[in-house]
């Protein structure tokens, strides 16, 4: 099953996460570590499987198209500019765009968003089933 990676480039994630007994890191460094560790697994575990990289702000922008080539992703991931706010709304309908020229409307995929935001996912969460219903019924994707 393909799998769609969203990357959170707002401003929030530029925010200093302080670790006791460390140094200060951003938010968006220890997104790109974790996801890192995820590609390097999946390169190990699931070498058959295609992932994209889509960055998304207010906007997205598909970073890197479905591939089984997991160094480019991760080489993908130090490459992301930052931009305004946060918007998962807009990485949703990206993320149905690029599923649906890629694989069509029939294909399930996964999605793996990283996000500083609470208000992405947490705070919001009838907003968020409710986008993502109305991208099954419209598009009949994810």
């Amino acid at each position: 099953m393909p799998t769609v990676v969203l990357m959170d480039v707002s401003l929030s994630m530029t925010r200093p996460v302080a670790l006791e007994g460390s140094e200060e890191f951003q938010r968006k460094n220890l997104a790109a570590h974790g996801l890192t560790m995820l590609f390097e697994h999946m390169a190990t575990n699931y070498k058959l499987e295609f992932t994209a990289l889509v960055a998304f702000s207010s906007l997205w922008e598909l970073m890197v198209p479905f591939t089984r080539d997991y160094n480019t992703l991760q080489e993908a991931l130090s490459n992301m500019e930052d931009y305004d706010k946060t918007c998962l709304e807009a990485a949703l309908h990206g993320v149905s765009n690029v599923v649906q020229q890629e694989w069509g409307s029939a294909c399930p995929c996964q999605v793996v968003c990283m996000s500083s935001t609470a208000s992405a996912c947490c705070k919001r969460p009838v907003f968020c089933a409710t986008c993502i219903s109305a991208l099954q019924h419209d598009r009949g994707v994810l």
